[in-house]
């Protein structure tokens, strides 16, 4: 059984494609997340920027598919989490990452409304708490 509806999936995925469709989304995204908080900006010091940016697009399909119940997509998910970990990414840098890039959804999407927003936010979700578990995991074992 999907993490979420079919018809969420949809909406995410049809948003998605038409954020895609504007070539300068990304760039657009990560302007917005560095912007959000100093202390993201300094793990991004000195890193390829389009290398990045791929790794990002392939993880939101990654995200879609681990909330339609792929196991191989949350596996994939739960590594990423712990690379964050391990490079120092805290579980409130994913709200920002969350932030920002919903209100780069909201400028790039013409068809943008509630709905949509919403869809954004349950989708990613459930990879953010799959990441955001990887983070309190990491943190558990250096207290422990």
């Amino acid at each position: 059984m999907s993490l979420v509806s079919e018809a969420i999936l949809e909406t995410f995925h049809d948003s998605l494609e038409r954020c895609r469709d504007r070539t300068d989304f990304f760039n657009l995204f990560y302007d917005r997340f560095l912007a959000s908080d100093g202390e993201i900006s300094v793990f991004f010091e000195g890193k390829d920027l389009a290398r990045i940016i791929k790794m990002v697009k392939d993880a939101l399909y990654l995200i879609m598919m681990a909330s339609d119940t792929s196991s191989f997509a949350a596996k994939k998910i739960e590594r990423l989490g712990e690379f964050h970990s391990a490079f120092g990414i805290k579980a409130e840098h994913y709200d920002h990452w969350l932030s920002a890039l919903l209100s780069t959804v909201e400028e790039a999407d013409p068809h943008f409304s509630q709905d949509v927003a919403d869809a954004w936010v349950k989708v990613m979700g459930v990879g953010i708490e799959i990441m955001k578990r990887q983070t309190k995991s990491k943190l558990s074992q250096h207290v422990g």
